[in-house]
C-alpha cells in the first residue's frame, strides 16, 4: 500500500511539475523592447526612449513553451488623438532595424503590436540576430525564436483563434514584452515618448514533457490503476 502511494505522490508531483503557474503582467505603451536586458531603454532614433519593457523570469529548461490565454487593452502611438488599438496594433507596416543585440522586426502590414524577446542569464550580445519579417495573417501554430530575437505576438493567437506556442530557447531564462517603435515605423528605434494606453498580457511559460516521457508516465499510471482494482477486489 505504501509503495501505492508513493507512486501515486510521485505521478502528481511530475503532472503538477509539468503545469506552470498563470502569470500577469501589465505593458504599458512606453515599454521599449530594445531594452531588454539593460538598465537604460535607448532610442538612436530620437523621440523619446520610453520604459524599460516588462519582465519574468523564469527557470531555463528544454522544452518550455510560452503561451498567452488573453491579452486584453487598448494601446496607440501618437498620443491620446491619435487612435487607439489592441494587441495586434493597426494597419500600417513595420520596418525597424536592430539595436544593440536586440533584433528589430518587420511587419508587411501592422505596427505597434506587442511584440517579445528570450534572453539568457546573460547581457545581450553584441551582435542581433536576424531580423523576422511577419504579414498580416500571422498564421503561425509555433514560433521558436533565438535569443535576442525580437518575434510578434499581438493577441497569441493565430487567425483562426487558435493560442500560438512559442518556443523558448534551452538556454532562456527571461522574457520581455513590449513594443517596436520609431520615426514612421521605418527608422532606427525611438519616438516612445508619445505612446499611450497598456495592455495586460495573461500567460504561462510551461515545460512540456516530451513523447517518450508521457508514454512512460501513462504506461505507470495504468499499471497503477490495475493495482488498485485488484487490491480492491
Amino acid at each position: 500500500m505504501k509503495k501505492l502511494q508513493f507512486s501515486v505522490l510521485a505521478a502528481s508531483l511530475f503532472f503538477a511539475g509539468a503545469q506552470a503557474q498563470a502569470v500577469t503582467m501589465t505593458v504599458d505603451a512606453k515599454s521599449n523592447i530594445f531594452g531588454a536586458g539593460l538598465s537604460v531603454a535607448p532610442a538612436p532614433g530620437g523621440g523619446g526612449a520610453g520604459l524599460l519593457p516588462a519582465a519574468y523570469n523564469f527557470t531555463a529548461s528544454a522544452g518550455n513553451v510560452l503561451t498567452f490565454s488573453s491579452v486584453s487593452g487598448q494601446i496607440g502611438c501618437c498620443g491620446p488623438n491619435g487612435g487607439m488599438a489592441g494587441a495586434d496594433g493597426a494597419r500600417w507596416r513595420t520596418l525597424v532595424p536592430s539595436f544593440g543585440g536586440i533584433s528589430g522586426v518587420n511587419h508587411s502590414d501592422r505596427f505597434m503590436f506587442m511584440v517579445g524577446v528570450f534572453l539568457s542569464d546573460a547581457a545581450p550580445g553584441a551582435t542581433a540576430p536576424a531580423v523576422l519579417n511577419f504579414s498580416d495573417a500571422n498564421d503561425f501554430s509555433q514560433l521558436a525564436p533565438q535569443i535576442g530575437q525580437t518575434f510578434f505576438i499581438g493577441d497569441g493567437r493565430n487567425a483562426q483563434g487558435q493560442i500560438q506556442q512559442f518556443i523558448a530557447p534551452s538556454n532562456a531564462s527571461r522574457l520581455y514584452l513590449g513594443f517596436v517603435d520609431a520615426y514612421n515605423f521605418n527608422a532606427a528605434p525611438g519616438y516612445y515618448a508619445d505612446n499611450v494606453g497598456a495592455l495586460q498580457a495573461n500567460f504561462q511559460i510551461a515545460a512540456v514533457p516530451e513523447a517518450e516521457t508521457w508514454a512512460m508516465m501513462l504506461g505507470g499510471l495504468s499499471v497503477l490503476g490495475a493495482l488498485a482494482r485488484r487490491r480492491k477486489a
